[in-house]
């Protein structure tokens, strides 16, 4: 059963949506499935795993269009909304000719509408279903241009059945390596973690307004990159919290949630989260939004609070600081191990294959 998965910076970035495309491909049984990866060029290798790979005009070449008013209104009338666009349209088109001449039972596009937009001008319809998988929420026109959608909230999935026929849509959550995330035997003391890219959409706002009303002993660390980085490092707090701004490597990440003993996101509008899974499976008391999607993630050991309320977030954040439950949060993250995910998976291409 031939499967492919187009991710336009695999390899190159380590995104949470790159994360979980290593982690599908890691775990599910490629004796059943023959996977290939069409992006970037790269030197990532994955056993039993094909790749086709180009080298692309990359979204950093396309940032200071956006940057005009009149730029990007004019090209949001051709659906195109910020310079991955560009990037994905790259993809397409170099792979134009392996798309006609190769045929799959089933494709997964991650580079937004262009590439469900291409692949419906390229494929045969009746051979190969596109399946549209929900690692930026729910996303009306590629639900609309995909034959199935895999929802990875029961809030998005809700949120689908408006668009799509029940019967097409799975409810399979991201998952987290517990082999890879574990706790440490002396966890940290008074230190906040936050893994999230320096950008308005992550509200890192509202976690430094909230850590003033904190004691000045809980040290903070924000691992990212992203364009609000330098206005972040000038806010009044750094003046009185030990807080510390950093990138990581991928492979990084494990050791770097061992080193704190909370962990908190205040993304209002976060699709799932893939680090509050981290965080649970290191053991760590997680604070997030008090919304559906977090609930539905973090589950009943979450502190959940309106984090654009500042007195109620450092509340939260220093309820969650003194509290001990470590093996609450552990089996929460069991619950979405990847060993179980990619079974789901599976199970779900199996269906779909089935079904054409």
């Amino acid at each position: 059963m031939k499967v492919l998965i187009i991710v336009p910076r695999f390899g190159t970035i380590h995104r949470g949506l790159e994360t979980y495309v290593k982690e599908l491909i890691s775990n599910i049984d490629t004796k059943q499935f023959n996977i290939t990866i069409l992006s970037n060029e790269h030197n990532e290798k994955f056993e039993n795993i094909k790749f086709k790979k180009y080298r692309l005009h990359n979204r950093e070449k396309f940032d200071w269009i956006f940057r005009c008013k009149v730029f990007r209104k004019l090209l949001s009338y051709f659906n195109v909304y910020g310079s991955a666009d560009f990037e994905s349209l790259s993809l397409m088109h170099k792979s134009k000719n392996f798309l006609i001449k190769n045929s799959f039972d089933i494709i997964i596009p991650f580079g937004g509408y262009w590439s469900f937009f291409i692949l419906n001008k390229l494929i045969d319809r009746k051979k190969t279903k596109i399946i549209s998988v929900g690692q930026a929420s729910v996303v009306k026109n590629e639900i609309l241009q995909s034959d199935y959608f895999v929802a990875l909230t029961p809030f998005a999935y809700e949120e689908a059945s408006k668009i799509m026929d029940k019967k097409k849509i799975a409810l399979i959550p991201n998952g987290v390596n517990m082999q890879k995330f574990y706790p440490t035997n002396t966890p940290a003391q008074n230190t906040i973690l936050c893994v999230a890219a320096f950008s308005s959409d992550k509200n890192h706002i509202s976690l430094l307004n909230a850590l003033e009303k904190i004691p000045t002993n809980v040290k903070l660390i924000l691992v990212g990159k992203g364009p609000l980085e330098s206005s972040l490092k000038k806010h009044p707090v750094n003046q009185t919290h030990n807080i510390i701004f950093k990138s990581a490597r991928l492979e990084d990440m494990p050791s770097i949630y061992r080193e704190a003993s909370v962990f908190t996101l205040a993304s209002a509008e976060e699709a799932f989260g893939i680090v509050f899974l981290e965080a649970l499976a290191t053991g760590l008391n997680v604070v997030a939004y008090n919304a559906p999607r977090q609930k539905f993630v973090v589950g009943k050991s979450g502190f959940f609070c309106d984090v654009f309320n500042t007195t109620e977030y450092a509340k939260s954040l220093q309820e969650a600081l003194i509290t001990q439950q470590k093996d609450s949060n552990l089996m929460q993250a069991q619950k979405f191990s990847w060993k179980n995910i990619a079974v789901e998976y599976e199970k779900f291409f199996a269906k779909v294959i089935h079904e054409k």
